[in-house]
């Protein structure tokens, strides 16, 4: 067997060597051949899921001054709280903004009336705003109006007996349904015993 018949019989036994390595020797090569395993443009979340609207507060109008047949007393859980307070049940309302509006009227035991128009939100802790103050049956802006935590404890906790007991769902931040917040207002009953009290 000739020399050259030899060389040509190696060349063909190393043939099946080079073809499975071509592939390894492109994608290892800095050609022009596109990797298509990096990651693409396409956003990891879906197209269909879009980010929530902020949260934003519409305007609200002042309401009539209250009639003391449409007002309903606060059962305040504040032992040592000698005022009482009530809620214009009339013309309480909750905006699509998920702000509850209401009229409250805080009588002393020597008979003196303090009037507001306030909001409150069903935040997690509650928030609450003073829109107005009532004076000579009519109501004024209150100046700087902005949101503030519910208190807990000491002659303004009645807002806490209102967001927990009263406007919100239990451990939720939407409002209960108008009729259902009316209902408990004038019963009184989720001030004591309802089943859905707001958590701490």
């Amino acid at each position: 067997m000739s020399v050259r018949s030899i060389e040509a019989m190696k060349s063909l036994s190393i043939l099946p060597i080079l073809i499975l390595a071509l592939p390894l020797i492109t994608s290892c090569s800095g050609g022009s051949t596109e990797n298509k395993f990096v990651n693409d443009a396409e956003p990891a979340t879906p197209s269909s899921v879009q980010e929530a609207a902020p949260w934003q507060e519409l305007e609200a109008a002042t309401p009539p001054w209250p009639n003391d047949s449409d007002l309903a007393e606060v059962q305040v859980s504040e032992p040592s709280n000698t005022l009482r307070f009530m809620v214009d049940t009339k013309h309480l309302s909750i905006g699509k903004d998920q702000i509850v509006r209401y009229t409250l009227v805080v009588k002393s035991p020597s008979g003196a009336e303090n009037v507001s128009f306030e909001g409150i939100r069903c935040t997690l802790n509650g928030a609450f705003k003073v829109y107005a103050y009532g004076s000579g049956n009519s109501f004024k802006p209150a100046p700087e109006a902005d949101w503030r935590p519910v208190g807990k404890s000491g002659p303004e906790s009645y807002r806490d007996d209102l967001w927990r007991h009263h406007f919100c769902v239990r451990r939720s931040t939407t409002p209960r349904p108008l009729k259902e917040v009316i209902r408990s207002l004038k019963t009184g009953v989720a001030g004591r015993d309802d089943t859905q009290l707001m958590a701490d």
